[in-house]
């Protein structure tokens, strides 16, 4: 059995964080909070700590504001493009590991930029996951493909992808090219952390092998 890779999409293989600010921005209005004029402030923070304190939404506006949010972003979502030098390095993975890609990000906008880039090869994709369901959803990918979890890893940009990671009990590689600034990333403890696609691609063959594992 071949060694799996999951993949956040949005901030770790799509550069979406400056439509996601913008589009931050046009909602202040409508939720009453003032606009920001700092992207890293929105990096520097948990999405969950921001949108309780300094947006200060209740847990139903959270969720009204998570829905605009997505509405906003798919209209303009097909300007949007895989970060430079990714594509590559997902193909020569590829070739040696199963890839799959995890994500709240809704089905068709996934499928929006696999088909822009012409990429096939992705094993399986689960989207519309809620913002703080990925545990569970890892959990469920791993029991329906009969993943082992000492050969399955998540990558993400967001400390939550981290945190996720950490319940389902799978090793993890943040990205630093993301949503989320290395020093936050670095508080929940990545099994490794990575700044290029490049780098992601010598840490996935350094440390996690491709080879076969017989069970």
């Amino acid at each position: 059995m071949r060694k799996t890779l999951i993949f956040d999409f949005d901030g770790t293989l799509i550069d979406s964080f400056g439509l996601a600010f913008k589009c931050i921005n046009q909602l202040s209005e409508k939720y009453h909070y003032n606009t920001f004029d700092n992207p890293d402030f929105w990096r520097g923070k948990p999405l969950k700590d921001i949108l309780t304190q300094d947006v200060n939404l209740n847990l139903i506006s959270t969720l009204f504001f998570i829905r605009d949010m997505r509405k906003l972003m798919r209209q303009h979502y097909d300007t949007l493009s895989f970060f430079e030098d990714l594509i590559p390095v997902l193909r020569e993975l590829n070739k040696d590991y199963d890839i799959g890609i995890a994500t709240t990000n809704s089905y068709n906008s996934v499928q929006l930029m696999l088909n822009k880039y012409k990429i096939d090869f992705f094993k399986f994709i689960y989207a519309d996951i809620s913002v703080f369901g990925k545990p569970q959803k890892l959990k469920y990918i791993i029991k329906k493909h009969h993943l082992s979890l000492e050969n399955t890893v998540y990558i993400g940009d967001e400390q939550r992808d981290i945190e996720a990671a950490f319940k389902a009990q799978l090793q993890s590689i943040a990205v630093t090219w993301g949503f989320n600034t290395r020093e936050l990333l670095l508080t929940s403890n990545p099994t490794y952390i990575v700044d290029t696609p490049q780098e992601l691609y010598d840490v996935i063959y350094k440390n996690i092998s491709s080879s076969y594992t017989i069970y």
